[in-house]
């Protein structure tokens, strides 16, 4: 799902009206209060948004329309804080987030039920609960709006949204929770191919890209291919440099440890595993945990967890 800024909405009708922000704010609201709003750092009321639309001169078609957006933007915010939680593999906040999705949840609209579903699923198995062919739950959930062709085909898939390639991610780890890592890292490398084959899309996912490279990276460890490993676990670090944060190079880091770990390159792994701790206490100063395991150490955490279940 594509998400318009508001702001942006109303700062180019104004432009394209003459008007300035005083003409268009005169007894509706503050100059301050709609600079705010243009700048996207303030959703407007309901009430402001129709009244600034109407100055405007639009239609009440498009003044529902951009109200939808509204609701849109604060219900992908939600989508991000939840997807935060997963992450963190922080079960308490998840669990939250989802009670709040399910008050807000539009069970017409398939993509954010098809989100709500596929969350709820992810939260199961992090409480612990055994979920039996995981894959085949992911893939039903997936399947809400794509043919049983589309699998077949080999994911010759067109214009992916972000749902999709989260959930189709989700079916491969289910794959690769089975030892079919071969076929999980087909999976994971089509979602990586979606994004470079979408136009305009390829320099704004560079996270996920690097989640797909780390999780391609595992899946040729299993399969004793050490060199692919290494060639994804670099491309992974590449795209986390621009957009990834702490707990994503960290856990490149440590799929990059267990390389030199496989390969008999011990000194090199330890050397890696002594800048995971350095750089994982730095990240606690933050104030932010990246599990409530304490009685682990964070290398042998970051392993438990070497296939990232967000994008």
């Amino acid at each position: 799902m594509q998400y318009i800024s508001i702001g942006e909405t109303i700062r180019n009708k104004r432009i394209a009206h003459g008007l300035t922000q005083e003409e268009l704010a005169d007894n509706i609201c503050s100059v301050g209060y709609l600079s705010k709003i243009e700048n996207s750092t303030k959703q407007p009321s309901k009430k402001k948004l129709r009244m600034l639309l109407e100055r405007l001169g639009e239609t009440l078609t498009v003044t529902a329309d951009v109200t939808e957006k509204v609701e849109d933007f604060r219900y992908n915010v939600l989508r991000l804080e939840l997807m935060r939680a997963i992450e963190r593999h922080n079960v308490l906040e998840l669990e939250e987030k989802l009670w709040v999705m399910k008050k807000l949840l539009n069970e017409e609209d398939v993509n954010d039920l098809q989100f709500y579903k596929m969350s709820y699923l992810v939260w199961e198995v992090m409480c612990g609960v055994k979920v039996d062919d995981y894959e085949t739950k992911a893939y039903q959930i997936w399947c809400m709006c794509r043919g049983e062709d589309d699998i077949i085909k080999g994911f010759n898939l067109d214009r992916m949204n972000l749902t999709e390639m989260w959930i189709l991610s989700n079916v491969a780890t289910g794959f690769a929770w089975k030892n079919y890592f071969e076929t999980a890292a087909r999976i994971y490398l089509r979602i990586y191919c979606a994004i470079q084959e979408q136009s305009g899309l390829e320099t704004g996912m560079y996270k996920t890209k690097a989640i797909m490279c780390n999780n391609i990276a595992v899946c040729m460890i299993h399969l004793k291919r050490y060199t692919k490993a290494k060639e994804f676990c670099d491309y992974g670090m590449k795209n986390a440099n621009y957009d990834g944060g702490c707990m994503l190079l960290l856990h490149l880091m440590r799929v990059d440890m267990e390389i030199h770990k496989r390969r008999g390159q011990q000194r090199e792994a330890d050397e890696t595993g002594y800048l995971i701790s350095v750089i994982y206490n730095k990240y606690l100063e933050t104030g932010e945990e990246y599990t409530d395991r304490k009685d682990k150490d964070i290398a042998d955490v970051l392993w438990e967890h070497q296939l990232i279940m967000s994008i």
